[in-house]
């Protein structure tokens, strides 16, 4: 009986610490995870096809997303001549029980916003995915600094 009883208290903590996709049991809060961290855009895939040229500043690689608890981010961008910039403004939530992040943010006079499912977030790193407005995924790869 007590056999059975650690069975299933292993399997609620490891089927509660697995809620994405490529997830690893992680016993840390999402919100503890994300927030507070500097987050450098590493990968990024459209329609599954890795990009190196960017179709706008926000999809840029080595951008520095950081998300802030109770809901600001920034996004900081640097440009071809090195000049850095910043969003003006920003704002992130979880929804759908923390599998999907709700992104808000203004860069360059140009507003992105979008609703993402989280793929993979764990300590170091942070994966998403979103349908833009033309019907393409996007997906996100980002490592912790």
């Amino acid at each position: 009986m007590k056999k059975n009883i650690l069975i299933l208290v292993v399997a609620a903590l490891f089927l509660g610490g697995c809620r994405y996709e490529e997830g690893v049991i992680n016993f840390n809060s999402p919100e503890n995870r994300l927030v507070g961290e500097h987050w450098q855009l590493q990968t990024v895939r459209k329609n599954g096809d890795k990009i190196t040229e960017a179709p706008n500043d926000a999809l840029q690689l080595y951008n520095y997303y950081t998300f802030y608890y109770a809901g600001p981010m920034s996004v900081t961008h640097f440009t071809e001549t090195g000049m850095r910039l910043e969003s003006s403004r920003g704002e992130w939530s979880f929804e759908d029980k923390n599998k999907k992040i709700y992104v808000f943010f203004t860069l360059r006079n140009r507003n992105y916003t979008y609703t993402a499912t989280i793929v993979k977030l764990s300590g170091k790193e942070l994966k998403y995915r979103y349908t833009d407005n033309n019907g393409d995924e996007w997906t996100l790869e980002f490592f912790k600094l």
